[in-house]
């Protein structure tokens, strides 16, 4: 920010407001560089500093501009004071001031002095501030996890009893099979009760896999899509030929930053969802594709099957939700998904209309990506 005092300095306040600081740049590269209090006695001598000289000469400035500028109300520029705010021995703001009349010399020490414990002052609330805003981020994540666990808790006890439950009457029934000496029943019996442990082993495998979710297994790197994509696509070719489903590739972004493994994982969830749910016409197909919009990496998954109602848009995410009681599955992959866009700072959702397919998005936040791709 800046703060002029004087109607004559406009321009001069306009075009420092435009200027991007840099450790090279004038005197505020100076007090970057060095960390310290710096002086500018002349500063017509010392031009240089001045990057906008044209607009400067206007109002009688010959020198740099930083943040914030404070100017007396008349005459020229004549000197410069550069001071840095020091967080942890990292410069966070540089004040300079730019003066009309010349400092004497013994009074150089003296604005020191006076203005070095200010500044001691204003790094401590920079830090203070810094330290209060990461508190409560802390806190409201934690009060967001308290909830996330209390619903898991309450799922997964309510959908794990059903098994039991399941195995309990199995039991029972075999029981009274035996007392009575009849055999003949029993293996079917048997075989009930192992298919429904079957299917409590796999609910408890997928619950670990997502409470494993919030650990990143490797940093962030850019992925390539198109043989990630590939190779989801091979692992499920023989249901894809089965159901004589059309999948086509629309990959304008060609990377995304994250952990391959994971994406490999979303991808895979996605592709079965799109093959147990979207995959009912008589000739059903699948988009893949990637795009940047609104500062954000997208990826999709489009089928054009029978689509969802919006009221069930969000509900899908959750845990052990699934739109057709008679398919196959945990239930746990789309709430997989959106677990993993989360630790990757990204978000999940669909769009779709009944009877007219869905669309599965995710998106990383593009500046995530820019700085992955730099590396």
């Amino acid at each position: 920010s800046t703060y002029i005092s004087g109607a004559d300095l406009e321009p001069f306040r306009e075009v420092r407001g435009r200027l991007k600081l840099a450790e090279d740049i004038g005197l505020p590269g100076r007090v970057w560089s060095s960390k310290e209090p710096q002086w500018v006695l002349d500063i017509v001598k010392e031009s240089t500093l001045i990057p906008h000289a044209e607009v400067a000469a206007e109002v009688g400035l010959t020198a740099g501009m930083s943040v914030p500028v404070i100017v007396p109300a008349k005459g020229g520029l004549k000197a410069a004071f550069g001071m840095p705010i020091l967080v942890e021995n990292s410069i966070e703001v540089i004040l300079t001031f730019f003066m009309r009349n010349k400092p004497r010399k013994r009074d150089l020490k003296s604005v020191v002095d006076l203005l070095s414990p200010v500044g001691s002052q204003l790094g401590a609330v920079v830090q203070r501030k810094r330290l209060d805003t990461a508190l409560r981020e802390a806190y409201e994540e934690l009060q967001q996890q308290n909830q996330q666990m209390e619903q898991f808790v309450h799922t997964v006890s309510h959908d794990l009893k059903s098994p039991l439950v399941t195995i309990g009457g199995v039991l029972g029934m075999l029981k009274e099979e035996l007392q009575e000496g009849r055999l003949d029943d029993a293996g079917e019996i048997i075989a009930v009760g192992e298919d429904t442990v079957v299917r409590m082993q796999g609910l408890i495998d997928d619950l670990l896999n997502l409470s494993r979710l919030g650990r990143m297994v490797s940093e962030l790197q850019s992925v390539e899509l198109l043989p990630l994509v590939e190779d989801v696509i091979r692992s499920h070719r023989v249901e894809i030929d089965r159901h004589h489903v059309t999948v086509e590739l629309v990959l304008n972004e060609p990377c995304v930053p994250a952990d391959r493994n994971r994406l490999a994982e979303v991808f895979d969830n996605l592709l079965v969802n799109a093959l147990k749910y979207g995959c009912v016409g008589s000739e059903p197909r699948i988009e893949i594709g990637s795009e940047k919009a609104d500062d954000e990496v997208r990826m999709f998954v489009r089928d054009n099957g029978p689509g969802i109602d919006p009221q069930q848009h969000e509900k899908i995410f959750g845990l052990f939700q699934q739109l057709d009681a008679t398919n196959e599955g945990s239930g746990v992959g789309l709430a997989i998904v959106r677990r993993v866009m989360e630790v990757h700072r990204g978000r999940a959702w669909v769009e779709s209309t009944p009877g007219k397919g869905s669309t599965f998005w995710l998106a990383f936040p593009a500046h995530v990506a820019a700085a992955v791709l730099d590396r």
